[in-house]
């Protein structure tokens, strides 16, 4: 191709070109890459309008370290512009693919991996005290975001946003698992508190509705009923095995209080924060979530931690899964579209979690229970057609 292009005198003879003259051409092409790969590094940022990283074909003004070789062959100018250009049109055209792609596989990975979150729990029983071990997956997965936001060139928010970052890390993350894992230890049933949970959907719904001006169908709250029963029978036998202690009213209050908490975190990501880089803004919200687990775990002495196996890869769970994938996944999907619609996938974690007890731990379901997941996704499924 460059024979071709860069030809001189008759029968097309192609032009010997020197070294010196190669290698501002190679590093022309590299930097074309190094500007590709950053497009699609914030290809998952949609909401944030960004000036094109990509320069102006065949330019590298601010680049003193290279030789400008097109004012000296005109040739490879035009070269330089076409590459560019591809470069450009190529990377929009698999940033436009990734989003569709991901925005269809979205709903399902999230359900899956946020219900994995009572095996978790469950799994640091006796190993780890709740808000210690939320500490540890908090300061890790804030890490973990820092990192990516740094590898990707990913500008962090606005110092006057931090606050706004904080509180909504400190009220999704840290008040509603913290508060939640503090009611189950205090003598909340797990059952009951998936039920309560359940109540999310609803009051986001209201709260959108007001805020935003967000509108659901009417066939949502038809859906949202089949899918709260729905829960109820799945939890039936635990539910019938709770005793009144699971029901006492400091305890309920808190677990209440976690709900409204991840209902307001999640609707704050509608703000302008929407705005931040998803990676960058992540870093900060866990740094807020840790925040708030640091300070429940020393008022309430909590020092419970037996280093092992099941401690270790329950944290690597939290941090790569849960937080890295589903509370990422949960944010990208509020940022793109109603919330409401997003928060009802939360109904089918409490079935999904009773079937993955069933095949890690032996639990049985019953056909009462079956049922109850089958009702609760067919509400889903009606909350969320367009």
């Amino acid at each position: 191709m460059i024979r071709g292009i860069a030809a001189g005198g008759a029968g097309g003879a192609p032009v010997r070109m020197h070294r010196p003259h190669i290698v501002p051409l190679l590093a022309q092409g590299a930097i074309a890459v190094h500007d590709a790969i950053h497009v699609l590094g914030h290809a998952v940022s949609p909401a944030q309008s960004r000036p094109s990283v990509v320069p102006h074909a065949g330019s590298i003004a601010g680049r003193p370290d290279i030789i400008d070789s097109g004012a000296q062959f005109p040739a490879i100018a035009v070269f330089d512009k076409t590459a560019a250009r591809r470069t450009r049109q190529t990377a929009r055209l698999v940033c436009r693919d990734l989003s569709v792609m991901l925005s269809m596989l979205a709903p399902a990975l999230f359900v899956l991996v946020w219900s994995t979150g009572f095996v978790v729990a469950r799994a640091i029983d006796g190993v780890a005290d709740p808000n210690l071990f939320l500490l540890a997956r908090f300061v890790a997965t804030t890490a973990l975001f820092a990192a990516i936001a740094r590898a990707t060139g990913a500008p962090w928010p606005a110092r006057a946003q931090w606050p706004l970052h904080l509180l909504a890390g400190a009220l999704l993350q840290g008040a509603y698992m913290g508060g939640g894992y503090w009611a189950v230890a205090h003598g909340l049933s797990p059952a009951v508190m998936a039920l309560l949970a359940t109540l999310q959907p609803v009051l986001t719904a209201l709260a959108a509705r007001r805020l935003f001006g967000e509108r659901v169908a009417p066939r949502f709250w038809p859906g949202v009923l089949a899918g709260v029963a729905g829960v109820a029978l799945v939890l039936a036998p635990r539910l019938a095995a709770a005793g009144p202690q699971a029901l006492s009213p400091l305890v309920v209050a808190v677990a209440l209080l976690s709900v409204s908490a991840i209902t307001a975190g999640t609707l704050i990501q509608k703000t302008s924060l929407a705005a931040a880089d998803l990676f960058a803004a992540s870093s900060v919200q866990n740094a807020g979530g840790a925040l708030v687990c640091a300070l429940a775990a020393a008022l309430l002495g909590e020092s419970l931690w037996v280093p092992g196996i099941a401690l270790w890869g329950a944290l690597a769970w939290a941090v790569f899964g849960l937080s890295a994938v589903g509370s990422t996944l949960l944010v990208w999907m509020v940022r793109r579209g109603s919330a409401a619609r997003v928060t009802v996938l939360v109904l089918l974690a409490p079935p999904l979690a009773a079937l993955q007890a069933a095949l890690l731990f032996g639990e049985s379901l019953d056909a009462v229970q079956m049922a109850g997941f089958a009702l609760t996704l067919v509400g889903v499924l009606l909350c969320r057609r367009r």
